[in-house]
C-alpha cells in the first residue's frame, strides 16, 4: 500500500509541475516570433494625433483576455513617466486598423514630438522576461537615450523574450 501512495504522489507532483511549467511559460517567447519587423527601419504613426511640442505619446496596445496584460499594467504603474506624456490605450485590432504592425501584445509604442512631427522611438514589449518586471524595463533606457541624443533613433525590439500573446 505505501508503494502505491508514493507512486501516486510522485505522479501527481510530476503532472502538476509539468502543467504549471507549460501554463506559466505558454505566453513567454520571442516578441516578434514571425519576424514582422525584420528589415523595417521606420514605424509609421501618421494615423495618430500628435502630442504637444516636445512631448511623448505612449501607446499601450492590449490583446483581450491575454494574461500578460495584468503584468504590463503593473509595470506601467511603476514607471516614472515624464511630465509631458500622453497615454493612449488601444486593442490589438484598433492598432492594426490604424496601420500599426503588431507582432504580439501587450505592446508599447513610444513616440516623441519633434519639429511638429511625431517620431517613433521604441516599439516592443515593456520588459524582458516572463514576468514583465520593472527591473527588466526598456522604458528608462528609451527615455534617457532620447534625452541625450538628437538623432531619430528607432528601436524595434522584437528579438527579445517576453510575456506576450500572439
Amino acid at each position: 500500500m505505501p508503494k502505491k501512495i508514493i507512486l501516486v504522489f510522485v505522479l501527481w507532483v510530476g503532472v502538476t509541475s509539468a502543467g504549471l511549467y507549460f501554463w506559466a511559460l505558454s505566453d513567454f517567447g520571442y516578441f516578434d516570433e514571425g519576424s514582422v519587423w525584420l528589415g523595417q527601419t521606420s514605424f509609421p504613426l501618421e494615423q495618430l494625433e500628435p502630442t504637444e511640442d516636445q512631448g511623448w505619446l505612449v501607446v499601450h496596445i492590449r490583446k483581450p483576455n491575454c494574461r500578460c496584460n495584468i503584468l504590463a499594467d503593473r509595470h506601467q504603474q511603476t514607471v516614472e513617466w515624464p511630465a509631458n506624456v500622453t497615454h493612449l490605450t488601444l486593442t490589438e485590432e484598433q492598432a492594426r486598423e490604424l496601420g500599426l504592425q503588431v507582432p504580439a501584445a501587450p505592446m508599447l509604442v513610444m513616440a516623441q514630438m519633434n519639429d511638429t512631427r511625431l517620431r517613433a522611438r521604441y516599439a516592443g514589449p515593456y520588459a524582458s522576461g516572463p514576468l514583465c518586471s520593472a527591473n527588466n524595463s526598456f522604458i528608462p533606457e528609451v527615455l534617457a537615450s532620447a534625452e541625450s541624443q538628437q538623432t531619430d533613433m528607432l528601436w524595434l525590439n522584437g528579438n527579445v523574450k517576453a510575456c506576450r500573446c500572439t
